[in-house]
């Protein structure tokens, strides 16, 4: 299965893929729901992220291995 959160990152991917909208809690609510309803071999995150590093390219695929989860959820007490 390929997930996506919005179908303007998919344009002309040809595949069926399952449209979660934008966000963790989105995401999350609809893959659950698909993954118990379904039970899929496999699950392909495709989408777009903002660039963050020079040695990133526009345009090209990463396998992503590890990543870093942050949560703003009192941005005040951090002085921001």
């Amino acid at each position: 299965m390929i997930v996506s959160a919005l179908p303007q990152e998919i344009i002309g991917l040809g595949q069926d893929v399952l449209i979660t909208g934008v966000g963790k809690i989105n995401a999350t609510r609809v893959l659950v729901d698909y993954i118990i309803k379904n039970e899929p071999k496999f699950i392909v995150n495709y989408g777009t992220a903002a660039k963050c590093s020079r040695r990133v390219e526009v345009g090209k695929i990463y396998e992503i291995k590890k990543f870093i989860f942050i949560v703003y959820t009192n941005m005040r007490v951090l002085g921001i």
